[in-house]
């Protein structure tokens, strides 16, 4: 996925410990969707609730 590509990682926000949160592209591509795509991600729901699921 990173082999070769432009990689860019895009700073949005810090969460409530101060851990900034980015957006990382390859060519131009997500790789948080392509990770989801593959099954070897999921999603975080917006609901702000920050239960863990019985997976993690």
């Amino acid at each position: 996925m990173l082999e070769g590509g432009k990689v860019q990682i895009l700073r949005q926000d810090t969460d409530r410990y101060g851990c900034t949160l980015s957006f990382v592209r390859v060519n131009g591509r997500d790789v948080g969707d392509m990770l989801v795509r593959e099954g070897l991600a999921r999603t975080w729901p917006d609901s702000g609730g920050g239960r863990r699921e019985p997976w993690c």
